[in-house]
């Protein structure tokens, strides 16, 4: 302990140095980095016909299940679902989803470098051609990734409740989006009941 106390001493400078430099660069680092905002909207299912229906003997089974809502989670985040609002708010030009070719990420960046080391040094056989045509995806298909990457759909504590959250560095975009995503859903959801009413019709 006395040792390291002496070494603590004489290379106090350098100690008090590297933390200063550590912390100056940290907040450098997040002076730069833009905020982060959370937009959430919660779906909460409608028991009263059910349980007028279970009331009257209508039927015997559970008002709800957990199961019915697990699965919703899956629904509301389907490419169906989340498709429709690519299209309704025309998210397949929005620069945040779809980046241009000059400005790719430092993850792609670094992908293609690992990519076309392999292949200088013979351990991929596939051509670089065909990898970048298959690179070269739907814009709508790559604004449905980057809403997924930020999508959060989960459950809560309550069987009949769903929470949907979307994270976006424009408050309003992710608002509209997690606004958006409830629209559609509703309106699959109403229209699946309409159908199923005019076939037992």
């Amino acid at each position: 302990i006395a040792d390291l106390l002496g070494i603590a001493l004489r290379g106090w400078f350098f100690l008090v140095a590297g933390t200063a430099a550590g912390i100056i660069g940290a907040l450098m680092l997040l002076s730069t980095i833009p905020p982060t905002y959370k937009a959430s909207s919660r779906i909460v299912f409608e028991r009263t016909l059910p349980r007028y229906m279970q009331s009257n003997k209508v039927t015997n089974e559970p008002i709800i299940e957990d199961y019915d809502t697990l699965g919703q989670t899956y629904v509301i985040s389907s490419e169906g679902i989340l498709m429709e609002v690519v299209k309704s708010l025309s998210l397949a030009t929005d620069p945040d989803f779809v980046a241009e070719k000059d400005s790719q990420t430092l993850r792609s960046r670094v992908r293609g470098l690992f990519r076309d080391t392999a292949q200088a040094l013979g351990l991929s056989k596939e051509p670089a051609e065909n990898q970048s045509m298959e690179d070269r995806k739907d814009p709508e298909k790559i604004a449905f990734e980057g809403i997924i990457r930020d999508l959060t759909v989960s459950r809560e504590d309550v069987p009949s409740v769903i929470t949907i959250a979307f994270s976006s560095k424009d408050p309003v975009k992710a608002a509209t989006i997690v606004n958006a995503i409830v629209d559609s859903y509703m309106e699959a959801n109403i229209a699946g009941k309409v159908t199923s009413t005019k076939l037992a019709g």
